[in-house]
């Protein structure tokens, strides 16, 4: 191995999610990353967050020599715990952690309406009327 060390990192993001107001923040340890190379998918309940990372890093010191490599490929689903609104989710990346914020969704109200009916006369004929009026006297 001529003193040289190569170390392989498996790529699994470490995940944070929680509620803030009326919106999720979820946040995702990227180190090394771009946004421009992470993926993310949002539906009303789940999150999936997949990319490929490649980062190779030596550091030389006289008579000692180190390689580490980390790269591959990732997918991080999780559950969310609410209902949110995926199309008005925003995403960054700051210091190796990808936050995305999206609004929850508006909780459904029950809509309460007033149906009016109209009452019509029937057209009854002129025998049916008789009869009736006999029978009230």
């Amino acid at each position: 191995m001529n003193g040289k060390l190569t170390v392989f990192r498996a790529v699994t993001p470490a995940l944070d999610i929680y509620e803030e107001k009326d919106k999720v923040v979820i946040k995702a340890a990227l180190p090394g990353m771009d946004l421009k190379d992470v993926k993310v998918k949002l539906t009303a309940n789940m999150v999936t967050i997949s990319g490929e990372q490649g980062e190779e890093r030596e550091i030389e010191e006289p008579g000692y020599y180190l390689k580490e490599t980390r790269y591959g490929s990732f997918e991080r689903t999780a559950s969310l715990p609410v209902a949110v609104d995926p199309k008005k989710a925003k995403k960054k990346m700051q210091a190796g952690v990808l936050t995305i914020t999206v609004p929850q969704k508006k909780k459904a109200t029950k809509k309460k309406e007033t149906v009016k009916r109209k009452t019509t006369k029937k057209a009854v004929s002129k025998k049916t009327q008789k009869r009736v009026a006999k029978k009230k006297k």
